[in-house]
């Protein structure tokens, strides 16, 4: 850090805003990026924000800075100072003291720290390879990123935090042509071990599930039996289980809203919150200080808690579980990374128990059409058509149309095959009865 947190907390009170809390995070990047095989860009940046907020006067003012010269401690006084005369009032009690115990996950591997640009376009190289050995690809894009990042929280109370995180993402983006016909595909994946990850492997799996949509066909509309991938499960449970924020809930916005206690969902569902994980979206605290926990979110369909921070907490009488997060200069509770219970059916078994159906793999326009309030989707779909059990030819040109809390609460079986998806989500595939799928009218 250029400037010590010590300075910051100096020019707090010498412009007596108490309490205050400063934060200040520094990141590194190193990307890659190969198109057709050859380097097209590398990219080194270095990015650094600082954040504080404290009460001036009894209200409440914050400042953001993306430099950290010296000139900033003395900055942010003066801006919270400014910010607080028109700033709501300020709660000392949503400020953590010193003292509070927490559990460090793994989320820095130093064996990572001298992986450099050389490194990075070896396994993009080797991605392309493993795409093409697949005939009928083309215009393959893989990128590679390093990220490597430090954060320090200190405040007037005593509380003195800090955290560091790294690892590598790699994406891979394709086509599939035949004839006339043209497929994309895409799909990325965190690294925090290189020597167990198969570059390979991956560009070649990318490729050949594009050239499987190749001559996809739609279906007459009607009601099917769905088995839905561990992606696409991660995006429709993220925006359901998004509704247990307490803000959301004590707004009266919340799909889930005084279901505490009660069984909603199916009995088949048990998902555990987990952000004290080793993995790349594992964290000690929260953007309060607060610690984080591992809690149970949902057991056998019955919602067991909701997503606090310190105020929100405060209102239903509670305590924090350490959902704060950072919304501009607002704290909100959100969801962390979640664990769904797997199954004991593997994915070809979740197939062969619907006998007749649509395998869904791709779910679009989730940003439009699905409100997470109502629960209602309509999301555009493609995969396979199940037949006898069995993948058979691939489908495009569909609908898949639903409620949230109605397709949760009738799971007919959840898979073993759990997958640590990019939404944070830790989930195995689903299958579900009766679904409506709009397709080709008869």
């Amino acid at each position: 850090m250029s400037v010590k947190l010590n300075t910051y907390l100096l020019e707090a009170q010498k412009a007596n805003i108490n309490p205050f809390e400063i934060n200040v995070k520094v990141a590194s990047d190193v990307s890659v990026s190969l198109f057709e095989g050859k380097v097209e860009n590398v990219t080194i940046a270095n990015d650094s924000t600082v954040t504080g907020r404290g009460i001036y006067n009894g209200k409440i003012g914050a400042f953001t800075s993306d430099t950290l010269s010296k000139e900033i401690p003395s900055l942010m006084a003066k801006n919270i100072v400014e910010s607080a005369t028109y700033g709501p009032e300020g709660d000392p009690t949503l400020f953590v003291g010193k003292g509070q115990k927490y559990k460090k996950p793994k989320t820095y591997y130093p064996v990572l720290e001298n992986v450099g640009v050389n490194e990075l376009t070896g396994i993009a190289q080797r991605v392309y390879e493993g795409a093409k050995r697949v005939a009928g690809v083309s215009e393959i894009t893989v990128n590679v990123e390093y990220y490597s990042g430090k954060s320090e929280m200190n405040n007037s109370l005593g509380l003195k935090l800090s955290s560091k995180r790294n690892y590598v993402a790699v994406a891979c983006e394709l086509l599939a042509k035949k004839d006339d016909l043209v497929e994309s595909n895409f799909d990325a994946k965190y690294v925090t071990e290189i020597s167990s990850f198969d570059p390979e492997s991956f560009g070649e799996e990318i490729a050949k599930c594009a050239i499987h949509k190749l001559g996809g066909s739609s279906v007459k509309s009607g009601k099917y039996n769905i088995v839905i991938d561990q992606d696409n499960i991660a995006t429709l449970l993220n925006a359901l289980i998004g509704n247990l924020s307490a803000f959301d809930i004590q707004h009266g916005v919340s799909l889930l809203k005084d279901t505490k206690g009660k069984k909603v969902l199916s009995e088949k569902l048990s998902i555990d919150l987990k952000p004290v994980s080793d993995c790349v979206f594992g964290s000690s605290y929260d953007a309060e200080g607060t610690p984080k926990q591992n809690l149970k979110l949902v057991k056998n369909g019955v919602i067991q808690t909701y997503f606090y921070d310190l105020e929100t907490a405060k209102k239903d009488g509670t305590t924090s579980n350490g959902c704060g997060t950072k919304q501009g200069n607002n704290i909100r509770p959100e969801m962390d990374y979640i664990v769904v219970k797997p199954g004991k059916l593997s994915s070809d078994e979740l197939v062969s128990e619907v006998k007749n159906g649509i395998y869904i793999n791709n779910l679009t326009g989730a940003n439009a059409g699905l409100d997470p309030v109502s629960g209602d989707f309509s999301l555009q779909a493609s995969g396979c058509l199940i037949e006898d059990g069995k993948l058979t030819k691939p489908l495009s040109l569909i609908t898949l149309a639903g409620n949230l809390l109605t397709m949760f609460n009738e799971i007919k079986s959840i898979g073993s095959n759990s997958k640590e998806t990019l939404r944070g989500c830790n989930c195995p595939s689903m299958s579900f009865e009766s679904m409506s799928v709009s397709g080709v009218e008869e």
